[in-house]
């Protein structure tokens, strides 16, 4: 026998809830359940892959100045190697760095 899996209440506005039921009716889900659990699932699914496109981004960022940088003469590759102690700081913060 499959077990059902656990599950969490979630409350609405009456309002809001109403424009779900009139969607739901519109488009054909069982009930306003189902229909708010596929929203909500499709807004973090699309959410986690920007994230993710995000942090390969930045990763992509912050890596090409450094290979400029090694690129060069000696002078060039001791600002690197300071660069390098930085990206832990620039990662660490989340920011982004651009090539």
């Amino acid at each position: 026998m499959k077990k059902e899996p656990e599950s969490k209440a979630v409350f609405l506005p009456a309002e809001l809830y109403g424009r779900v039921e009139e969607r739901v009716k519109a488009t054909g889900f069982g009930s306003v359940d189902e229909y708010v659990m596929f929203v909500l699932e499709e807004v973090l699914k699309e959410e986690e892959e920007e994230e993710r496109a995000l942090k390969k981004t930045r990763a992509t960022n912050v890596q090409c100045p450094i290979r400029l940088l090694l690129s060069g003469g000696s002078f060039h590759q001791n600002i690197a190697g300071k660069a390098i102690i930085m990206i832990g700081y620039i990662m660490k913060q989340g920011a982004e760095t651009r090539c």
